[in-house]
């Protein structure tokens, strides 16, 4: 079993995922597992993903038809399909237009191993947004410092991917993980965060350990 699982899935996003995938192989913690789910309808999508080879790193075509993409958020949809599937020590989840700093894993793993008590720990993050010549700005910093306790209302207060959590927590918590309508699109990640916080505390890990971009393609319905 690997200490570091990392799960993404993947749609049309060409402009930004390479950042994403090269952010997890630059990682200086180096025992970890890369799930990429590719469900692009753009083809140079595809092959952008499917140019990056690591034996580490799992990537897994899926055709959806356009119908159900009208109807469910497809984000959601294989998230609940693949994360049940993940075996890691602790687990991450990576958006396709995200990236990790190089150390996130290292430091996370450390974290952790010191804290056995801790199931769940989140980090602080850098939030910036894309312009229109394509370059990101920074819009703020968010930093953590405090324990969120059992039953804290996590939804819009974390990003999905500044939260990690080890395996046998996905075992404590009723599928499907993720809601998939449309209508809840946006608050996908908080309500499955909620879901975890009805069970487990959030331990604070306070590096900047994620950069989310914030892009023009960062539509829920269509991610």
């Amino acid at each position: 079993m690997t200490a570091v699982e990392v799960i993404t899935p993947s749609y049309n996003k060409g402009k930004y995922i390479s950042g994403a995938i090269k952010s997890v192989l630059q990682q200086t913690f180096t025992d970890w597992n890369y799930t990429i789910i590719e469900n692009s309808t753009d083809t140079t999508t595809r092959s952008l993903v499917h140019s990056f080879i690591d034996p580490r790193i799992t990537i897994i075509d899926e055709d959806i038809p356009e119908e159900l993409r009208r109807s469910e958020y497809m984000t959601a949809v294989l998230l609940n399909r693949y994360m049940p599937q993940m075996k890691g020590d602790l687990i991450f989840y990576l958006s396709d237009d995200d990236m990790f700093m190089n150390n996130c894993f290292s430091i996370c793993v450390d974290f952790m191993r010191v804290h056995q008590e801790a199931q769940v720990g989140y980090f602080s993050m850098i939030d910036t947004r894309e312009d229109a010549n394509g370059y990101f700005n920074q819009i703020s910093e968010r930093q953590v410092s405090s324990k969120w306790p059992v039953g804290s209302n996590m939804d819009c207060m974390l990003d999905g991917g500044e939260v990690f959590f080890r395996r046998s927590v996905l075992d404590t918590i009723e599928q499907p993980y993720f809601v998939t309508d449309l209508p809840n699109a946006a608050h996908c990640d908080g309500l499955f965060l909620n879901k975890i916080s009805s069970k487990f505390a959030f331990y604070p890990v306070p590096p900047v350990l994620l950069t989310h971009r914030r892009t023009r393609l960062s539509t829920w319905v269509k991610a």
